[in-house]
């Protein structure tokens, strides 16, 4: 790979030296000039494609050989549901979590914070301070005009009137697989999902309900099966057109050509929802995660956030579940690094090798923050990938 990715650099540095070292005295033909530009964004984008053909497979595998010869046994499986039981049984205690994350963390769980976008959001000083996905800065006319588009903004009134709220947080961890988990699952009164991790085919092993999927456009669904009409789908906001691919969702519209160009990957151009199932994440959220319980500094507005650690969607869904909920357990959680070759999830064909090759997420802190929610009894997580 390294004479590869040496050829392609000299090759891309010898075509824009020609094009810088070039007078307009050389008399080139007019239409000529004008595709400069194009042809080194062609070169880029060959680059780049060089690049993916040969790193993609090192974290690809294919998921039916590995799965056809995996079989979790039934000892494991007893202890996971007796557990699941000890963990459910009794009724919900009010305030439960507030108490247990607030001896932990002091100060720094506030349950009367909204987790989504309110209407009067341009009213708050804080929405403005850092960019996306810290903030909003830049974004008001976008945050306004998706804002009328969305009739509701808070938690269901069903939701709300619940005395107490005993919720779980599914991950997407391959020890789900078998783990026939699914009825202990939708035993909770809100159920959380994370990007495009699929129900339907999986009921067995994580359940049928989803009361909140958390996602952003390049980790959404593509199957509509996984639009639950009776769900939430909230938005992580990282970048302007993000808030182009909701308006176009809920408006049945057409992504244009140029607003495509800025996502990393295709992006699912239909849903359907309704516009009353959408909601966004509050930004604060996911600043709270990064520096009150990951123990970051605060964001820096550097310029596309370069170096600039991000939580991942999974620990700030737990965020968001410390503040709603009166009950958190968590399902499909943990790395287990020592094992590079086995699947990352329980659906897909990513290994957990892909883990190591990112630098945008620091999986380590992650880990500590789960595991010490974990030990300190404040969390339960049913399938273990983070104390067993």
């Amino acid at each position: 790979m390294q004479w590869v990715q040496t050829s392609m650099t000299k090759w891309l540095c010898c075509q824009t030296e020609v094009a810088l070292t070039l007078h307009p005295s050389h008399c080139r033909p007019t239409d000529e000039l004008s595709r400069r530009p194009w042809n080194l964004l062609f070169s880029l984008l060959l680059l780049v494609s060089c690049y993916i053909t040969l790193l993609c497979p090192v974290y690809l595998q294919q998921p039916k050989e590995f799965w056809a010869s995996y079989n979790v046994p039934e000892k494991h499986i007893k202890l996971l549901h007796n557990y699941s039981v000890t963990a459910l049984s009794g009724s919900c205690k009010p305030q439960y979590i507030k108490e247990r994350v607030t001896a932990l963390y002091p100060g720094k769980l506030q349950t009367n914070a909204s987790i989504f976008i309110q209407k009067d959001a341009v009213c708050i000083p804080g929405m403005w301070q850092y960019k996306a996905p810290f903030g909003m800065k830049g974004l008001k006319e976008h945050l306004q005009m998706t804002l009328k588009l969305l009739p509701e903004t808070e938690l269901p009134a069903s939701l709300q009137r619940l005395p107490c709220k005993r919720c779980i947080v599914m991950g997407s961890g391959g020890q789900l697989r078998g783990s026939r988990l699914g009825k202990f699952i939708d035993m909770h009164d809100v159920v959380f999902r994370l990007n495009s991790a699929p129900v339907h085919g999986y009921e067995e092993d994580v359940g049928q309900k989803t009361t909140i999927r958390l996602t952003y456009p390049e980790g959404a669904p593509w199957s509509q099966q996984e639009y639950d009409p009776k769900s939430l789908f909230t938005v992580v906001i990282y970048k302007t057109t993000d808030f182009t691919w909701i308006r176009s969702l809920i408006e049945r519209k057409p992504i244009s050509w140029w607003d495509k160009l800025w996502f990393w990957q295709e992006v699912p151009e239909f849903s359907t929802l309704k516009a009353h199932n959408y909601r966004i994440l509050n930004p604060d959220i996911i600043r709270k995660t990064l520096v009150d319980f990951l123990g970051h500094p605060e964001p820096q507005n550097k310029l596309f956030n370069v170096n600039q650690i991000v939580p991942t969607v999974g620990v700030s869904a737990v965020v968001m579940a410390l503040h709603i909920c009166d009950e958190v357990n968590l399902a499909g959680f943990g790395y287990d690094m020592s094992h590079p070759d086995m699947p990352l999830h329980y659906y897909g064909t990513c290994r957990m090798g892909f883990m190591n090759s990112q630098t945008v997420h620091n999986i380590d802190r992650e880990k500590l923050f789960l595991m010490k929610l974990v030990t300190s009894g404040a969390i339960k997580d049913l399938t273990g990938g983070l104390h067993w």
